[in-house]
């Protein structure tokens, strides 16, 4: 049985979705042979509302477009709103549905309430 603070907490992170959230696509991807990511068959793609934190960039003329990354943009979703035994893994894609930019996941923390908190790297296009 959950306790009170366990309900206060799911509470709380379901607020914050509905204030702060944005759709997201989780796209399932696994290594190939070669070692390039494709889509895992396993684990269906599916959708979930994550609350994001955008790395700041800022693009250099040197002869090319560089960005220079400040810090890591993250995502923090509620595990409870997850489809039943589904969790994002390491390599797996998220796809922010506001701007359509694809990020890679290069780790995950728990929070011990309830969400995980991915950060990401953008990832360098929308083919796998």
């Amino acid at each position: 049985m959950s306790s009170t603070f366990d309900k206060l907490a799911a509470r709380q992170s379901t607020l914050s979705d509905q204030h702060f959230g944005e759709q997201s696509i989780i796209r399932t991807m696994i290594k190939s042979v070669n070692g390039r990511p494709k889509p895992d068959a396993d684990r269906p793609d599916w959708q979930a509302v994550g609350i994001w934190s955008v790395a700041f960039t800022n693009p250099i003329d040197i002869k090319q477009s560089v960005e220079v990354i400040a810090n890591t943009s993250s995502v923090s979703f509620d595990l409870r709103s997850f489809p039943t035994g589904y969790l994002i893994q390491i390599g797996d894609r998220v796809e922010r549905l506001k701007t359509g930019v694809l990020y890679t996941v290069t780790s995950a923390e728990p929070d011990g309430h309830g969400r995980a908190i991915y950060k990401l790297n953008k990832a360098s296009s929308k083919s796998w």
